[in-house]
């Protein structure tokens, strides 16, 4: 999660990001079946937010755990996501493929 440097730093002295971070890395390390992330990338720059996704990824990959994301960025949800469920103007949309996400916005 690159915060190696900061590891004998308080928590409270960290970045907003960086205790995002710490959250993410103490949700992996307790191994769970089921990951609930609702805006995990917020507070996150780009390049740090790829090097959360990736490593976030390969632990579902990897354990076969499964994960459910609320994300606004649908660009970032379709990098994510194999399977979405979209809510559009209050209304939920069925599952669709992330080819047809973008038809769901016209």
């Amino acid at each position: 999660m690159g915060l190696e440097e900061k590891r004998n730093e308080p928590i409270k002295r960290l970045s907003g990001g960086q205790q995002r971070r710490v959250a993410i890395a103490r949700t992996l390390a307790q191994r769970p079946k089921l990951i609930l992330a609702d805006e995990f990338l917020s507070e996150l720059d780009e390049e740090t937010s790829d090097r959360v996704v990736k490593a976030v990824m390969q632990y579902v990959s990897s354990s076969g755990a499964a994960m459910v994301l609320v994300e606004h960025d649908i660009s970032r949800a379709r990098e994510i996501s194999d399977r979405l469920l979209v809510i559009d103007d209050g209304r939920l949309n069925p599952f669709i493929t992330d080819t047809s996400i973008m038809e769901v916005r016209a």
